[in-house]
């Protein structure tokens, strides 16, 4: 530390205060970080632990509330997306395909990707001009994973149509 007044790097800490032993000016009160037993951290560090678990491992849940099926989330997510696009028929043509498909060909998908690979789905049999990228971008998804399902998912819709018909 220097001292402002006389720019000596002689300074001392004298009773919790710095003081310049070449000019004997005061230059302020010597700040030190608060010390914590370790008794006190040791609970903090567990709680924090676990809200940070907690907090990845629902992180999406928790932008939908409790308790919210994964029907009804990948309704939601096709639903906005298609609104912030502008597209809202594409919306029910993929809801549409969703009951197609049933839910037995989607487990373990993340319920965002299902929807961006329904919607791009229906945005494509309606000719629209939307990428894959504009719909992964919504909702923070990538958009070879939309790519992925998406073809993956049209070969059920095929065959739900042929058993349909």
């Amino acid at each position: 530390m220097r001292c402002p007044y006389c720019n000596s790097e002689d300074v001392i800490d004298v009773d919790g205060e710095y003081v310049c032993r070449s000019c004997g000016s005061v230059i302020g009160p010597v700040l030190y970080a608060p010390r914590l037993k370790i008794e006190d951290v040791r609970p903090l560090l567990r709680r924090t632990a676990a809200s940070i678990l907690l907090a990845s491992l629902n992180e999406e849940a928790r932008g939908l509330g409790p308790k919210v099926s994964v029907e009804e989330r990948i309704r939601r997510y096709v639903e906005e997306v298609a609104e912030a696009l502008g597209v809202p028929e594409a919306a029910k043509k993929a809801l549409e395909l969703y009951g197609v498909i049933g839910k037995r060909r989607i487990q373990g998908k993340n319920p965002r990707v299902v929807a961006g690979a329904l919607l791009y789905i229906a945005v494509n049999e309606y000719r629209l001009s939307i990428d894959k990228a504009a719909i992964a971008n919504r909702l923070g998804v990538s958009k070879l994973s939309i790519r992925d399902t998406a073809t993956r998912l049209r070969k059920y819709v095929r065959r739900g149509v042929e058993y349909a018909n």
